[in-house]
């Protein structure tokens, strides 16, 4: 099939949708597709077998950007001679558009849970040109069909938009488990030498650039009791404003508890190196980690607002955080639930177990399952 890829920019190293658009176009050429690209900005090494097509940055405007975007792809992929157009960024009209964002007007009201504060910010001209962006996304006449990365997102879009529920498909990200795997026990235990971390010491995971929206003030109250007590060690994995968090941790009392080791592109390192993956995030279409982290043989402890909670058995491979009816520590979760699930983690043998299955989960989700399953829906869309 020639396919037509739509990406506003084809970075691997930007971000979590451009890593996954540089993935799923290598491994549409391994499959035998032909591939053109069209993007605002590329990477410096791009196989040769995918065909680039540059596309004219807009002329900047705080107000327009999006819309500028939007209109520019238009003018480069009208004639664009392929079977099928895949939009993998905000774009229309489309064959088929990968909701990878998810739904813009359910974020709003969870960012902004105060009606008069929501009302302000979506005044904004720029969050007036996202939101008029996304009402023309979810239109039936813009778009053949629609792939989502979790069934959440899909619910989402139902609930928002009037759009057929039999043109949208879940599609459920693929993990490397070249990249992602378990490892030895003895390279675990050279990256906690490094770093100076016991060999006994339970190590619990946050990976994440947005430590807020991804509910790191959450985890450290939740697991307080476990970082001062030195029963577990926290590392903080990313990108994110290391001496306002470092306050934070001090206020808690658990700075001798946590880590922050940054962004590195060793992520896998810490992976196998901890025993536990936390991400208690308010709002995730899918999040990337939790796979990589099961790839890896972690349990791992969500929350249900990530889409990658549906691939967690709660008390199988993980936990899923229920938001509860009572008191409200972080939309609606309660942190002595995860408190408990940490405390249950404590013993090797269940982290072993939950861990296993975890890896048994993931390596159902491969690169090439989710290419062909794209590729699928691609062809549906264009018969």
């Amino acid at each position: 099939m020639k396919i037509a890829l739509l990406i506003k920019e084809f970075v691997p190293t930007r971000g979590g949708l451009e890593r996954y658009s540089y993935t799923l176009a290598t491994t549409l050429v391994t499959l035998g597709h032909e591939l053109h690209v069209w993007s605002m900005r590329f990477a410096e090494r791009i196989p040769a077998a995918i065909h680039c097509h540059p596309v004219a940055q807009p002329a900047w405007c705080p107000w327009t950007a999006p819309l500028n975007a939007v209109r520019k792809m238009r003018e480069a992929v009208q004639h664009h001679g392929c079977d099928v157009l895949l939009a993998l960024s905000p774009f229309y009209p489309a064959d088929v558009y990968r909701s990878a964002d998810g739904v813009q007007a359910h974020w709003m009201r969870i960012k902004y849970g105060n009606a008069l504060l929501r009302f302000c910010a979506q005044s904004q001209p720029r969050r007036m040109a996202i939101n008029a962006i996304e009402r023309c996304l979810y239109r039936p006449q813009n778009c053949k069909t629609i792939i989502t990365n979790s069934c959440m997102v899909k619910n989402l879009i139902l609930r928002y938009y009037q759009f057929p529920p039999d043109r949208i498909h879940v599609v459920y990200n693929g993990v490397d488990g070249q990249v992602f795997h378990p490892g030895s026990e003895e390279g675990r235990l050279d990256w906690r030498k490094q770093w100076q971390i016991p060999t006994d010491k339970m190590v619990v995971l946050f990976v994440a650039n947005d430590w807020r929206r991804k509910g790191l003030d959450f985890l450290m109250d939740g697991a307080r009791h476990d970082l001062q007590s030195g029963k577990a060690l926290l590392v903080v994995v990313g990108r994110g404003n290391i001496g306002k968090w470092q306050k934070i941790a001090a206020r808690l009392h658990i700075s001798q508890g946590v880590v922050f080791a940054g962004a590195t592109p060793q992520v896998g390192e810490w992976y196998r190196a901890a025993d536990v993956l936390v991400l208690p995030t308010c709002y995730d279409p899918f999040a990337n980690v939790t796979l990589e982290a099961m790839s890896s043989g972690l349990p791992v402890i969500t929350t249900a607002d990530n889409g990658a909670a549906e691939l967690i058995g709660n008390g199988h491979s993980g936990y899923v955080l229920s938001q509860a009816t009572g008191k409200r520590s972080w939309h609606g979760y309660d942190s002595e639930e995860l408190a408990a699930y940490l405390s249950a983690l404590h013993c090797p043998d269940t982290r072993r177990c939950l861990g296993a299955k975890a890896l048994a989960t993931a390596q159902q989700f491969t690169l090439s399952r989710n290419a062909e399953a794209t590729v699928a829906v691609c062809q549906s869309a264009i018969r």
